[in-house]
C-alpha cells in the first residue's frame, strides 16, 4: 500500500502479502471472498458483528480496504490462518520489510554491529505490543548475541524456547500452521541441541513435534518444513538409523519436484549419497554416480556456491577414481544429459 501511495498507483485493488514456502501476492477482495464461499456464508452473515453489510461489500469489491480490526474480525470469523497474511513482522509500512532484509543480509554477511543498528532502527519504527513483532526481534538479538560470542550455546537454547513461547506455550498443541518466525526459532534450537552436547534425543522430539500437527494437512511453508525434515534426516543417519533417514529425504525430494526447487533438489540428492556411502560403503559406484548428478543439478539451477563445493569435491575424490578415462567433460556427459532430462521432468 505504502509503495502504491508513493508512486500514485490506483488503490482500488489491496495487495495481500502471505508466506508460503516463496512470497506469494492475492488481491484481498478475491482472498475474502474465496474464504467466504468456502464457509457457505453470504455477505450479510459473515458482516454480522464486524461492519455493515455495504461495507462489507465494498471490501469485496475491492472499492476500499478493510480496517486491521475489521480484517482480524474476518479473518477469525473464516478462519484465516495468521501465517498466511502476516510476513514476520505485523506493518502497514513496506519500507520496514526492506529495512527487515537489511537487517538480515548483514547478519549473513557477518556484520553484527551493521545488524544490530538495523535491528534496533527496525524495533524502533515497529509497534511492539504486536507479539509477533516482538518475537522477531527479540529472536534476531539472539542471533546477533551468539554471533558475537557473547552467548553460550546452551543459553542460546533456553533463550530461544523463552522466545517461541511468546506465540507457542511449552507443551501446547496448535491448531494452526507454523509463522516463518517459529519455524527459524525452532530450526536454531535443533542446531543449539546438535552443536552444544549431541543431544540427538532432544533435537529429535523438537522436529517431531513440528512434523506431527495434526492440523497441518498441507503444508504451506513447505520449504522450511523441508529443511527440518533434511535436519531430522542427517541426525537419523549420524544415529546409523539409515531406513528412517532415507524415508525423509525421498519425502523431501517428492515434496520438492512438485515444488521446482532445484537447490532443495540437489541437497536430497545429495544427502541419499552421503547415507549410501555411511550405510553401504561397498556400493561405492552407486553413490559416486549420485554425487556427479548433484554437480550437475547445482550448475542447471545456478547454485553458485553448492556447485563450488561440489566441483571441488569431484575433483579431489571421483577424478582419481576414474583416473583411467583422459578427457573429464566426455566422462561427464552422459551425467548431464540424464540432468537436462531431470530438468525437464521437473
Amino acid at each position: 500500500m505504502s509503495i502504491m501511495e508513493q508512486y500514485g498507483a490506483s488503490t482500488e485493488f489491496r495487495l495481500e502479502n502471505w508466506y508460503s514456502g516463496n512470497e506469494r501476492i492475492c488481491l484481498m477482495n478475491e482472498y475474502l471472498a474465496t474464504g467466504r464461499k468456502q464457509k457457505r456464508l453470504t455477505q450479510e452473515e459473515l458482516s454480522e458483528g464486524v461492519c455493515a453489510v455495504e461495507t462489507y461489500s465494498r471490501i469485496e469489491s475491492g472499492k476500499r480496504a478493510a480496517s486491521k480490526k475489521n480484517y482480524l474480525k474476518l479473518a477469525e470469523k473464516l478462519e484465516i490462518n495468521a501465517g498466511y497474511y502476516w510476513g514476520q513482522i505485523v506493518t502497514d509500512d513496506y519500507s520496514d520489510f526492506l529495512l527487515m532484509s537489511e537487517q538480515r543480509l548483514a547478519i549473513i554477511d557477518g556484520k553484527t554491529e551493521e545488524a544490530k543498528v538495523l535491528l534496533k532502527k527496525l524495533e524502533g519504527h515497529l509497534d511492539m505490543s504486536e507479539v509477533q513483532n516482538r518475537q522477531y526481534i527479540d529472536f534476531m538479538e539472539i542471533i546477533v548475541k551468539k554471533a558475537e560470542g557473547v552467548l553460550e550455546l546452551s543459553q542460546g537454547k533456553d533463550e530461544l524456547k523463552k522466545v517461541l513461547q511468546y506465540t507457542i506455550p511449552s507443551d501446547e498443541k496448535i491448531e494452526r500452521f507454523y509463522t516463518k518466525t517459529e519455524i527459524e526459532i525452532i530450526q536454531n534450537i535443533v542446531l543449539d541441541y546438535l552443536k552444544n552436547s549431541k543431544d540427538y534425543s532432544g533435537a529429535i522430539e523438537v522436529i517431531e513435534k513440528v512434523l506431527k500437527n495434526d492440523a497441518r494437512k498441507s503444508v504451506s511453508s513447505w520449504y522450511e518444513i523441508g529443511v527440518l525434515k533434511k535436519k531430522l534426516a542427517v541426525i537419523y543417519s549420524d544415529i546409523k538409523e539409515y531406513e528412517k533417514s532415507m524415508q525423509l529425504v525421498e519425502e523431501c525430494i517428492r515434496e520438492t519436484i512438485k515444488n521446482q526447487d532445484g537447490q532443495m533438489l540437489a541437497e536430497c540428492v545429495n544427502l541419499v549419497a552421503w547415507n549410501l556411502e555411511r550405510w553401504m560403503p561397498e556400493k561405492k559406484k552407486d553413490y559416486d554416480n549420485l554425487y556427479i548428478k548433484v554437480f550437475y543439478l547445482t550448475d542447471l539451477f545456478e547454485n553458485k556456491s553448492n556447485h563450488k563445493i561440489c566441483k571441488e569435491y569431484y575433483e579431489k575424490n571421483l577424478m582419481q577414481i576414474r583416473s583411467g578415462i583422459s578427457d573429464k567433460e566426455e566422462m561427464f556427459r552422459p551425467y548431464y544429459l540424464m540432468g537436462m532430462k531431470l530438468l525437464d521432468y521437473c
